[in-house]
C-alpha cells in the first residue's frame, strides 16, 4: 500500500510539474532575478535598477533600495539615474548615424573635423581616424585628470600634450577604450551637425527610441532625480 501511495505521489508531482512547466526565458528570468537581489544585498547598494529585454520587449523590470538616504525615498522606474559610462555608447551611436548619412567618413581624420592637427607624438605620420576613435584603438592615454576640453588634444595649446597618448603604442593597433573618447566623437558630431551634443541626442536617439533621458540634471524635476553616492572605505559609508 505504501509503494502505491508514493507511486500516486511521485505521478501526481510529475503531472503538476508538466502543467506548470516554465519556459526556458522564464528560468533565466527567476534567476536573473535571484542574482540582481543576491548582488544588491552584496554590495550594500543605495538603490539600483534593473531592466532585461526579451524579442523587443520588457521581460523584466526592478528597482531596489533608496532614491536619497537623506529622505529615504524609494528608487522607482520613472527616476532619471546617472548613469556615468553607459554614456559612453551614445556619441558612438551619432557618429554611426551621419557615417550611415553620408555626413562623415569613418575613415577620415578626427583632425579634419576637430580644426586642428591630432597626432600620437610617437607615430606623427599616423592619423587617428574617427573608426580607431569609436572602437577605442585612438591609443588616447586613460591616465588624463587634465582633460577637460578636446582641445587638450592640441599641441599647440596644450604643454602636457606627452601625457595624452600611450607611449610607443601605434593608433589603430591596441584596445584601450577610455571616457575621453566619447567626448572627442561629441565634438566631432557637434562640429559636423552644428547642433550642441545634448540637443543631438535628444532629438535623433532618445526621442525616436521612446528613451526618457537627458544630459542636463536641471530640465529635471527634483523628485524625479536619483542622488548619486560614492563608497568611502575608510568611513565605511555612502557619501
Amino acid at each position: 500500500m505504501l509503494k502505491k501511495i508514493a507511486l500516486v505521489f511521485a505521478l501526481g508531482a510529475s503531472l503538476m510539474l508538466t502543467a506548470g512547466a516554465k519556459t526556458r526565458t522564464e528560468r533565466k528570468i527567476e534567476k536573473f532575478d535571484r542574482n540582481f537581489n543576491a548582488l544588491f544585498e552584496e554590495m550594500d547598494c543605495v538603490g539600483a535598477g534593473a531592466a532585461v529585454i526579451c524579442d523587443g520587449q520588457v521581460a523584466y523590470s526592478k528597482t531596489l533600495g533608496s532614491a536619497n538616504l537623506t529622505f529615504d525615498g524609494k528608487l522607482t522606474s520613472d527616476q532619471y539615474l546617472n548613469v556615468l559610462p553607459i554614456s559612453s555608447a551614445i556619441p558612438v551611436i551619432a557618429i554611426f548615424q551621419l557615417a550611415d548619412s553620408g555626413r562623415l567618413s569613418l575613415d577620415a581624420d578626427i583632425s579634419e573635423y576637430l580644426g586642428f592637427k591630432v597626432r600620437h607624438p610617437d607615430f606623427p605620420e599616423t592619423p587617428i581616424t574617427v573608426r580607431m576613435l569609436v572602437s577605442g584603438r585612438s591609443s588616447i592615454s586613460r591616465d588624463n585628470p587634465g582633460f577637460t576640453s578636446v582641445r587638450y588634444l592640441d599641441q599647440n595649446t596644450n604643454p602636457d600634450y606627452l601625457t595624452v597618448f600611450v607611449p610607443d603604442v601605434k593608433p589603430g593597433t591596441k584596445y584601450n577604450d577610455v571616457p575621453q573618447t566619447a567626448s572627442v566623437a561629441a565634438a566631432i558630431v557637434e562640429k559636423v551637425t552644428g547642433e550642441r551634443f545634448d540637443v543631438y541626442a535628444g532629438k535623433n536617439i532618445f526621442a525616436p527610441a521612446g528613451i526618457s533621458a537627458t544630459y542636463d540634471a536641471s530640465t529635471v524635476p527634483d523628485d524625479k532625480l536619483v542622488s548619486s553616492y560614492q563608497w568611502k572605505v575608510k568611513e565605511r559609508k555612502y557619501v
